[in-house]
């Protein structure tokens, strides 16, 4: 075989040491692949079905190749650049709700089943192939509700509502304009910066009220002292405030 290769192909034969794996270029990139697709498994959801492991290998492939990077992805040098925009990515084996369009559902059947995502289709612009619990099969849609276990809908905990409820209450108390309520807002303002030192664990500074002098205009400064002296149009400039 040796012989063969060389004479027939004209190829170099280097060979590893017994049992060195990691200088075997093949045992490195076959370790590297079950270690990917291992962590796909992982993800799937608890009732996705492992005999329809094999459908998930032509996304797998794609996506550890496109994690594998020197100057480009080994994705680029076979493939040419990826479009993500043609080809969003999901998580494989995740739950979806695949919607039903209205030409192929019932007049009061559900607008979407259930499955499971397999990969996104190549030959498609942003189409996802799924497999369809009901019917067993699979079923090529562009409007798909990923339900991965990893990804939660965002809730409004007791911490925003009581954050929200302060807010609430200080824009209430800016636009307070009744000076017989002073006080009280004064003590609803105390109340609020604990309330609030209590969720964020952060001091509050108390706001401090600076009172300004009023501005009040001198009227006599601005008379002449000679009120017998007639007053021209050149003085009248002069006793005029800037």
């Amino acid at each position: 075989m040796k012989d063969y290769v060389r004479d027939q192909y004209k190829m170099t034969v280097e060979l590893v040491p017994p049992g060195c794996h990691r200088r075997n270029a093949a045992e490195v990139a076959i370790r590297n692949f079950k270690a990917h697709f291992l962590s796909i498994l992982a993800g799937t959801a608890d009732d996705f079905p492992l005999q329809l492991w094999d459908k998930l290998l032509p996304q797998a492939e794609i996506t550890v190749n496109l994690l594998r990077q020197s100057n480009a992805t080994a994705y680029a040098h076979m493939n040419g650049p990826f479009d993500y925009n043609k080809m969003p990515l999901a998580p494989l084996g995740c739950n979806v709700q695949v919607h039903e369009k209205a030409d192929k559902r019932g007049t009061w059947a559900f607008h979407s089943v259930d499955g499971w995502y397999v990969q996104t289709s190549p030959e498609h612009y942003r189409t996802h192939k799924c497999y369809i619990k009901s019917t067993k099969s699979e079923r090529l849609s562009d409007t798909v509700q990923f339900q991965h276990k990893r990804i939660t809908n965002p809730t409004v905990s007791p911490k925003d509502k009581l954050m929200n409820a302060i807010a609430a209450c200080q824009q209430a108390l800016n636009n307070a304009t009744n000076d017989k309520s002073n006080n009280e807002i004064h003590m609803l303002q105390a109340i609020l910066n604990k309330a609030r030192e209590q969720v964020t664990g952060e001091q509050v500074q108390p706001e401090i009220e600076q009172s300004f002098p009023r501005v009040q205009n001198n009227k006599d400064s601005l008379q002449p002292q000679n009120e017998d002296r007639h007053t021209t149009r050149s003085m009248t400039a002069s006793l005029t405030p800037e």
